[in-house]
């Protein structure tokens, strides 16, 4: 189990992106050979944007798996963890400061947006964007790191538009990295089984 206090005190984001892609391993394996697979970048991304659609559809209601959380919150984790291990797994090296710091920065000089749908077109503006830079300049780490960095100011702003703070980002996060843990149906052994998640 993640501390809490530990993850957005004391880490870097490359740090908390090597921690959540150790814990993925799972899913940069084949299922039934268990041997290590090249993950597609683009599919990577899409289940990203699929992350946003949910946080959309989301709105004025409670998560299904963390019903003490609202939906666009657990949404927005989600998308945050699937960064962290496609910057983890690409060894991606993200340059800003710990997560606690960059939060509360962009908390600071983030004006509120006019709608929660403007911070997901912003979200989706900038996953399109990174998408973009891995199709026509997959060799240009900056190019790459810096796609990466701009989808996280946009989490990060959206995280100030949800209202959570660096402690209550840290505790949805935790929560749901170790529910991930425990999901059935991300098992190895059921993953196996006739119409097992994949991806």
């Amino acid at each position: 189990m993640l501390k809490r206090e530990h993850v957005m005190k004391e880490m870097t984001v490359t740090t908390i992106a090597a921690i959540v892609h150790k814990a993925n391993q799972k899913w940069w394996v084949d299922p039934h050979t268990e041997e290590p697979i090249i993950r597609n970048k683009g599919e990577m991304i899409a289940l990203m944007l699929s992350e946003v659609a949910e946080l959309v559809d989301g709105y004025s209601t409670m998560d299904d798996h963390l019903p003490q959380y609202s939906t666009p919150t657990v949404e927005l984790i989600d998308l945050f963890i699937r960064l962290m291990d496609y910057i983890g797994g690409h060894k991606i090296d993200i340059l800003v400061q710990s997560w606690e710091e960059w939060l509360n920065e962009c908390a600071q000089a983030h004006p509120i947006f006019i709608s929660s749908d403007r911070g997901a077109v912003n979200l989706l503006i900038r996953l399109v964007e990174l998408l973009e830079v891995e199709r026509k300049h997959h060799t240009d780490s900056d190019r790459i790191t810096a796609a990466c960095e701009n989808v996280l100011q946009v989490i990060a702003e959206q995280a100030s538009d949800l209202g959570l703070t660096p402690d209550t980002f840290a505790e949805v996060f935790t929560a749901k990295m170790d529910y991930n843990a425990n999901r059935a149906d991300h098992k190895l052994e059921n993953r196996r089984k006739p119409g097992g998640k994949l991806i």
